[in-house]
């Protein structure tokens, strides 16, 4: 198994790590907005590159990252896409962060649709809320199962842009210099969803509504703007590859950089030419 010093020092551990994976054989753990798949096929219509492979595990054929560019690619006909091959149970290589949801909503907004989808049952599966700037708890449901707390937040949001009021996710965590959330209302789901949840949605054959978590992956390789027509072929996407590790050095990142309207908060790679 390739290990995270491997993988950070060495090119040719990141080049084997790269490589074509059938769409097919994906299983994925999370829904999708369709509205940002059309946004991702207008952009590979246009570009005809693939910015930043999606990732992972392909023994277990598991989908870590990337379910809305493989449903792009899936419309566009294309049978394979690029990806950053890593093992999920690794946690030097691969961690989970939860998403908050965040409102300028009124209070007596939130809370009406809070308590209006009531049905919560007594479980270790909590969605709270917050007062952004005191962080006091204000109201809470629980759940039996990761998938109907996840319903909850679902329906609570979905309640609240549909009455006008703004939603916004942000990692949580959030960046190292933290979110200002000061005026704003946070919903957060705990625990995690983690691993061992993932792996059991997909052994289910269930999906959680996007946004449920976010993956962090070690050495993942950005900016790579891949040509879709090389996608096509195992051979001439390995020459292809291989191409673009001799023109260039690969630069590990340290953690925290944008890139592509994305706050990347693990250890990224990127090619800069020699």
């Amino acid at each position: 198994m390739t290990t995270l010093t491997s993988i950070t020092n060495d090119a040719q551990a990141l080049r084997r790590a790269i490589g074509l994976v059938p769409i097919e054989s994906l299983n994925g753990y999370e829904e999708v907005d369709e509205r940002r798949v059309a946004q991702i096929e207008s952009s590979l219509s246009s570009s005809q590159e693939l910015v930043n492979p999606i990732v992972v595990d392909r023994e277990r054929s598991l989908l870590i990252d990337g379910h809305h560019r493989v449903r792009a690619f899936k419309s566009l006909g294309l049978p394979y896409i690029a990806a950053y091959d890593v093992p999920y149970p690794d946690d030097r290589r691969v961690q989970v962060r939860s998403w908050r949801w965040t409102t300028t909503a009124p209070l007596s907004a939130v809370r009406g649709a809070f308590d209006s989808l009531a049905g919560s049952q007594p479980g270790p599966w909590k969605v709270t809320l917050f007062d952004g700037s005191s962080r006091s708890a204000l109201a809470e449901q629980s759940f039996v199962t990761p998938l109907s707390a996840a319903l909850f937040v679902n329906r609570l949001t979905l309640s609240l842009s549909a009455a006008g009021h703004v939603v916004e996710t942000t990692a949580s965590p959030g960046p190292p210099d933290g979110d200002d959330v000061t005026g704003r209302l946070s919903i957060e789901m705990t625990p995690t969803v983690g691993k061992r949840e993932v792996v059991e949605a997909v052994r289910r054959s269930e999906r959680f509504p996007h946004p449920i978590n976010r993956h962090l992956a070690v050495a993942r390789p950005l900016a790579l703007n891949l040509p879709l027509d090389v996608q096509t072929d195992a051979e001439r996407f390995e020459r292809h590859v291989a191409r673009l590790f001799e023109a260039c050095r690969v630069q590990l990142n340290e953690p925290g950089i944008w890139h592509d309207g994305r706050l990347y908060e693990e250890p990224t790679t990127t090619f800069v030419k020699r």
